[in-house]
């Protein structure tokens, strides 16, 4: 909604070692977009793409940085490296 601020919440990895999580190569909104759960496919997403500050749509890796990963369940605070220190955007 406008008006609203958002807060960028910076993850730890490791998370991505949970069990059950699911990783898409893509946006997971895509019907183009691969996923599954095991290490093989966390390895087809591109790790370089997803951190780069800034990515126009008109990018070839735009998609690739749009790459998630599902967490089932609860992320612990220990795995919110900048809980103190929230970045709003």
């Amino acid at each position: 909604k406008a008006g609203a601020e958002l807060i960028l919440l910076k993850i730890s990895l490791e998370v991505a070692t949970f069990e059950d999580n699911e990783f898409t190569d893509i946006e997971a909104t895509l019907k183009q977009m691969r996923h599954g759960n095991s290490f093989e496919d966390l390895k087809k997403v591109n790790l370089q793409v997803t951190q780069k500050s800034a990515c126009l749509l008109s990018d070839a890796e735009f998609l690739k940085k749009q790459a998630e990963v599902l967490v089932k369940g609860v992320i612990p605070l220990k795995y919110i490296l900048n809980i103190d220190t929230p970045e709003a955007i």
